[in-house]
């Protein structure tokens, strides 16, 4: 999120149509109204780039009665882990020009 808000910042005229068609793109590759069994091979790379795909197909899993796949949770934290440490390296790296950007 916080690369995300720089980049805002730096590239407003781009900012918005690119999250207007990056977002349903990106909640097309979560698995909420389909389980990740149904995605073509193809395709289901793509499916499981997604962090938030394993994190619901885990809670899926329990909801049934079946224990989750520690892979997939494990994959997820290491997402959220990575995630964080570049948000804060870009925010550390970037803190004196922001305030010119506001």
């Amino acid at each position: 999120m916080v690369d995300q808000g720089y980049l805002t910042l730096d590239f407003r005229k781009y900012a918005h149509p690119l999250l207007s068609f990056g977002l349903p793109i990106l909640f097309l590759l979560t698995p909420v109204a389909y389980p990740c069994e149904v995605v073509p091979e193809p395709w289901a790379w793509l499916v499981r780039l997604n962090p938030l795909a394993h994190l619901i197909e885990a809670w899926r899993d329990v909801l049934l009665g079946q224990p989750p796949d520690p892979r997939g949770l494990l994959a997820a934290a290491a997402a959220g882990v990575v995630t964080c440490a570049a948000g804060a390296w870009t925010l550390e790296a970037l803190r004196d020009s922001i305030p010119e950007e506001l």
